[in-house]
């Protein structure tokens, strides 16, 4: 699993019961094991960052892998459906690694460890006709530097936040 720099993440517990450990990790390819879910930070031309509001507020559009899809099929999906956008290439820039702690109702679906990759795309179209769907209310395209005003636990992110900022600094395409 090649890693990309020495940054180091807090780690972090999710569940009201805290049963899954989360760490993330900066990634250059996908880990061997186990991906859940996938999310991307999907810039337009203009460098402006795509954002999408589920009920738990404002967030990177992604979501959960389904069966038989490979985690670049999936983040193209759950692009296309809660942003309504198509992505270019993409480039694994991190993930989080989940650990059970404890096996409770919470996390029972989930393997005992899992990853959910983040990945790096230049956005190719933004669909004219589109319509929130599944469980996102809303959709947005803001500059990277408004992130923190809109994410729906940036405390816990500002290091990951920091990370994709010097992360998509050495990219070609990217223009902010």
């Amino acid at each position: 699993m090649a890693t990309v720099s020495k940054d180091t993440f807090p780690e972090i517990y999710w569940g009201n019961d805290s049963s899954t450990r989360v760490r993330f990790t900066p990634l250059t390819e996908v880990p061997p094991g186990t991906v859940t879910s996938c999310f991307v930070v999907a810039i337009t031309p203009n460098g402006h960052i795509a954002i999408s509001r589920p009920e738990r507020g404002w967030g990177l559009p992604g979501g959960h892998v389904e069966a038989g899809e490979s985690p670049e099929d999936c983040v193209r999906r759950e692009a296309n459906e809660e942003c309504g956008i198509t992505l270019g290439k993409l480039t694994v820039i991190g993930g989080w690694l989940a650990e059970k702690v404890k096996e409770t109702e919470y996390n029972a679906k989930y393997p005992k460890r899992a990853y959910q990759l983040m990945y790096l795309a230049q956005i190719e179209a933004i669909s004219d006709n589109y319509t929130p769907q599944h469980e996102i209310l809303e959709r947005k395209f803001i500059p990277i530097e408004d992130f923190p005003k809109y994410h729906h636990s940036f405390d816990s992110y500002e290091s990951i936040y920091n990370y994709i900022l010097r992360t998509i600094e050495g990219v070609d395409w990217f223009q902010s």
